[in-house]
Order: structure tokens, then sequence, then C-alpha cells
């Protein structure tokens, strides 16, 4: 969830745990920062959409941002508005990651509804 600050000039966001960041972890390093147009999201995108990806424009990795900061503002660690590093994408890891968010998706989806009884 995401909205701009009282100021105007910057937005505040609550990202609730990453569901994804144990897919990301398992085909690529969980060393690297993983968090917005990462090497999760290029990897997919590499997969699905490569035309779309401007790999000469990936930025060096940015500043992790301080989660805990209630005013969190993306625009301080990251001019490009990247958070992490895009740059350790590829196009056999998105192929890999698409089919387990895929498969982590449906589950999730089969679940929820063994719950609400419509399973």
């Amino acid at each position: 969830m995401a909205s701009y600050n009282g100021e105007g000039n910057g937005m505040r966001v609550h990202l609730p745990e990453q569901p994804f960041q144990s897919l990301w972890s398992a085909p690529g390093d969980p060393a690297v920062p993983s968090v917005h147009a990462d090497s999760f999201a290029t990897s997919i995108m590499l997969a699905r959409r490569p035309e779309l990806v401007r790999a000469d424009r990936m930025p060096g990795p940015s500043r992790q941002p301080g989660w805990s900061d209630p005013g969190l503002d993306f625009g301080t660690y990251s001019d490009s508005g990247v958070i992490g590093d895009a740059r350790h994408a590829s196009r056999e890891m998105g192929i890999h990651l698409w089919q387990d968010s895929v498969d982590w998706l449906a589950q999730f989806i089969a679940e929820a509804a063994a719950v609400n009884g419509r399973g």
C-alpha cells in the first residue's frame, strides 16, 4: 500500500512480508536485495516480455531502505526507482520464477477457497 506523505514530496509505503522472497532465494542469490524493479521482477520480464527491458539502463544496487521508518520514501534510497539490484536478472531465472510464482499463487488460491468452504 502506498500513499503520498503529508508534505506531498514523496511516498510512504507499507510493505507486508514479501511472499515471493523465498521463491527468489531458490534460483537467485538470497544476498541480492530484492524489493522493486529488482532481479526478481526483471528476470520475469526478460522471460515474458524481453522487449520491454532496457538492460542498458539498469542501475547498480540501491541502498537498502529503512523498513521500520513510518515515513519511508524510496526516493531517499534510489534515484531510479529500483530498490534492489536488477543486474542479476536473467531470462532463464525468469522462466523458473514465473512458474514457481504461478504454482505458489494457485496453491494460495486453493487453500483460501478451502478455508472459505469453496474448495
